[in-house]
């Protein structure tokens, strides 16, 4: 609204107005921000870890998912390569909303809206702003009702759909100024109900605490590089070299990859504890294939029990024995020195991979 107001020549007030509820942000943190109680327990400080949770209204934790020892750069490597399969699906969501360029499309979003020859560009962005904080209300009003899976595969579904609608709008010349903002739009919706809240919160559920840090460190160390990337490409160099149709095209198509991975690869976190999710990746004792065991056992606590597809696809790549797992395991015994077994590990032996044999749940 200001940037409307001021106009374009001013862009360094209107710039500089964003200090206003930058500085609110920081004194509601100071005043009212509360410091994890996970995180407090594992320094020792226990009484604050304890009022901090009443206040939450959660639970402390027990102290194995807790201790948290200081690691120099090849303990924290080691530990990284441990916890190999939550850190790559992780680095995997990082990944596919990266696919999606809804950063970039957001950045240019001026830019698109211009070249449809619509007038008053400037409130159409105003728009894009409106359309983007209903994206986060819904995302808010959902996430724990009809949990993040879903509403990621719903979501990233109709990015695809708003992409391939900004194909077709490009597709005539002049391009078609209204159904090009509607798409627009409609991609902004998806992508703020769904990966622009729902990446970190997902990477965060599925990393155990022992690298949920370094974890999340990576995985949005990722997901800028990649969209640096891609804000310097698409629109300076892939628009006039392919064309507008074709790039959203090719877009709608790597978003479509991005379902895939959603499909495939990610489960359902709104259920499972953190307790499980340490539980399951917990790197005390036990050789690279029993840690892939327990995180596939996290797995199938999460799917539920009976048989589907999709639990049928994601047990191939992450499970026992599956792709990603046997991979995993290779480069974690070559990261920590362990030979390859001989034959089935001791781990094989645990409850939690009976249990998985089984396909029961805890």
């Amino acid at each position: 609204l200001a940037a409307a107001g001021l106009g374009d020549g001013r862009w360094r007030v209107a710039l500089g107005l964003l200090a206003a509820p930058a500085a609110l942000q920081l004194g509601a943190l100071w005043a009212v921000g509360l410091e994890s109680p996970r995180w407090l327990a594992g320094q020792g400080r226990e009484l604050e870890a304890a009022h901090n949770t009443e206040l939450l209204g959660t639970r402390l934790p027990g102290r194995s998912a807790l201790l948290l020892p200081h690691q120099g750069p090849a303990g924290l490597a080691a530990n990284l390569c441990q916890h190999a399969g939550p850190v790559a699906l992780a680095l995997g969501c990082a990944a596919a909303h990266s696919a999606t360029a809804a950063n970039t499309v957001l950045y240019f979003s001026r830019d698109i809206i211009e070249l449809t020859g619509l007038n008053g560009a400037a409130a159409a962005n105003i728009g894009v702003g409106a359309v983007k904080l209903a994206g986060v209300v819904l995302a808010t009003a959902l996430v724990d009702r009809w949990g993040r899976r879903r509403l990621l595969l719903l979501g990233t579904a109709a990015m695809a759909v708003g992409h391939a609608g900004l194909a077709w709008s490009f597709s005539s010349e002049p391009p078609a100024g209204a159904p090009a903002l509607a798409a627009l739009l409609f991609f902004v919706l998806a992508w703020n109900a769904s990966w622009a809240p729902l990446m970190l919160a997902v990477a965060a559920e599925v990393l155990p605490q022992a690298v949920r840090g370094a974890g999340l460190g990576l995985a949005a160390a990722l997901y800028w590089l990649l969209t640096f990337a891609a804000s310097q490409t698409i629109e300076p160099i892939v628009f006039p070299a392919a064309g507008m149709p074709a790039t959203f095209a090719a877009l709608a198509v790597a978003t479509l990859g991005a379902l895939a991975f959603v499909a495939t690869c990610v489960w359902e976190t709104r259920d499972v504890s953190l307790d499980e999710v340490d539980d399951a990746g917990s790197s005390v004792g036990g050789t690279p294939a029993s840690r892939s065991a327990r995180f596939s056992f996290a797995i199938a606590r999460a799917l539920g029990a009976g048989n589907s597809p999709r639990r049928d696809v994601c047990a191939g790549l992450w499970g026992e024995g599956g792709l990603a797992t046997r991979l995993l395991d290779r480069s974690a015994r070559v990261s920590l020195g362990s030979p390859e077994p001989g034959g089935v590990p001791a781990a094989a032996a645990s409850p939690d991979r009976r249990r998985l044999q089984r396909g029961g749940t805890t």
